[in-house]
């Protein structure tokens, strides 16, 4: 197999095996194909309201007519985001193209200058935004770049969340580290009905604080084909890699801030790792070298049964970590909601109860969200989907009990991969530290909890996997077959989940837009 990469942003996927002349090509990180779909979330402002500073919470409606209904939800660090309904591209430049002009907009709507202070309240904010985005939709329209994805269309150019509809959205779920619960629920208790919109209206918008260099930040949501998704992950841990070693060998332009060295290591570490243990279950299966991206002989149907593999390894770490977060999280917000008070989250706070905590651990729970963020790109379908479409539902009793037998194996693979991962690292930090002396590593520490987590989350899907080949599964791995609606999928409830499946709230079914089926993958660093 050959990788071609172009200035342009396009990579290419040269499949060599017998049924040569089959490629996959990426551009901007989606995978081409035509009319295909693409979701945007864009954090675009700050804002000083304390009832949105509880995170996804609807603030507002817009019909984009032609383009389905958009949202403005809060979410983390007392921001705003925008989120698009899927829309239609003929090209995957054209969307990328769209996505920033779409976020350099939302950024500038609440950048006004009012005397000598930038801002907007959100009330004169919403009476033009819906003519600004149209008008943008309407101009990629225009070249057929964009595609009318919707007949929804309406007369309203905004519809506000009622009172009744922002209160049981004020829940645990939804606390969010250092905001005011107290001053939250009495402006919510003190604004009902009547006085709502008034309040509403009168919050103070201004340009990010999480992003004040550009004014936003996004996120693309995109549905790839298995396949793809595997030979795309392989292309972001060789420029992973590219970045790792540039940092290790050559000096770091003063331009690079701290935050971006640490997330270039951040994400080599996890891809890297992820990739090991994924090449040690794909030789172990299908021979020694069958993973060899350089060396092998690979069709498209081989690179969609490795991506299978490699989605399951993914999931062993992101399931354990999951139950290592999740859980714990919620237990804390829980507290911090009844308490009116956001100090239990602190890990500073000396009143804060570890004793349930994995080890007393407190570190593993900021995973409950960056889980997303390891390697840059979140798979957003759950496992046995994925099984289904490739292998058939139910799959053999062959490729079960193959697989599981390897599944069994992992927590010692990931074991042993760990320990020389973390050398590696301390390795790394010894030697950039003497070029950037903030730097410090997060990831030494003790992964014996991670270790356990992953060997129950292994146990768990092999016992599953043969079960299903045996048609013997048990009512509660009968329920694991099918994903339920989103709306019983909370935030957090991790109890509810296949032990394999982080963040189950995140998942959803595969796409059948095209021959073959897709899967939304949500590219996080956007």
């Amino acid at each position: 197999m050959k990788i071609l990469r172009q200035k342009d942003g396009k990579i290419t996927f040269f499949l060599d095996g017998p049924d040569s002349g089959e490629e996959v090509n990426f551009v901007r990180g989606a995978e081409q194909m035509p009319n295909n779909t693409y979701g945007f979330e864009i954090e675009f402002c700050s804002h000083d309201n304390p009832v949105f500073a509880f995170t996804h919470v609807k603030v507002m409606s817009l019909v984009i007519n032609g383009f389905g209904k958009w949202l403005i939800e809060s979410d983390s660090g007392n921001v705003l985001e925008l989120v698009t309904e899927p829309l239609v591209f003929a090209d995957p430049a054209d969307a990328h193209a769209f996505k920033i002009d779409l976020g350099k907009l939302l950024s500038e709507s609440v950048d006004i200058q009012q005397e000598d202070i930038k801002y907007i309240t959100l009330g004169s904010w919403r009476e033009d935004i819906r003519s600004k985005l149209e008008l943008l939709s309407n101009a990629y329209a225009t070249e057929n770049k964009l595609l009318p994805s919707s007949d929804a269309s309406s007369e309203l150019k905004y519809k506000m969340s009622p009172w009744e509809k922002v209160v049981p959205q004020i829940s645990p779920e939804n606390v969010d580290d250092g905001i005011n619960i107290a001053a939250a629920k009495a402006r919510l208790a003190r604004n009902a009905n009547d006085k709502w919109d008034p309040f509403v209206c009168d919050t103070i918008l201004c340009r990010s604080e999480k992003d004040w260099g550009r004014g936003y930040s996004s996120q693309a949501n995109v549905p790839m084909t298995l396949a793809g998704y595997f030979l795309y992950s392989i292309s972001k841990t060789r420029q992973a890699r590219d970045r790792h070693n540039a940092l290790f060998t050559q000096p770091i332009p003063p331009d690079v801030s701290d935050a971006k060295i640490q997330r270039d290591f951040d994400t080599w570490f996890w891809r890297r790792l992820i990739w090991e243990v994924f090449t040690w279950m794909g030789d172990a299966i299908s021979g020694v070298g069958a993973t060899d991206v350089d060396k092998s002989e690979w069709t498209l149907d081989k690179a969609r049964n490795m991506g299978l593999l490699y989605v399951m390894v993914s999931k062993t770490l992101t399931g354990a970590l999951g139950a290592l977060s999740e859980p714990y999280q919620l237990k804390l917000q829980y507290q911090a909601f009844e308490k009116q008070s956001t100090q239990v989250l602190s890990f500073d706070n000396p009143e804060q109860e570890t004793s349930e905590l994995p080890g007393s651990d407190t570190s593993w729970l900021e995973y409950h969200s960056s889980m997303k963020d390891l390697t840059g790109l979140w798979f957003k379908a759950a496992l046995v989907s994925v099984i289904k479409d490739t292998f058939g539902d139910p799959p053999s009793n062959e490729f079960t009990s193959t697989v599981a037998s390897h599944v069994r194996q992992l927590p010692a693979i990931w074991g042993y991969f760990f320990k020389i991962a973390v050398q590696r690292e301390d390795e790394f930090y010894s030697n950039v530290a003497q070029k950037r002396t903030n730097i410090f590593s997060d990831l030494n520490r003790n992964w014996s909890p991670l270790i356990e987590r992953i060997r129950s989350v292994c146990e768990a899907l092999a016992s599953f996997l043969e079960n299903w080949g045996n048609d013997s599964l048990t009512l509660e791995q009968q329920a694991w077959l099918t994903l339920p609606p989103r709306k019983d999928r909370k935030f957090l409830h991790y109890e509810s989940a296949p032990p394999w499946e982080g963040r189950y709230d995140t998942m959803y079914p595969p796409f059948k837009r095209f021959k073959v089926p897709t899967y939304l993958v949500e590219h996080r660093f956007n």
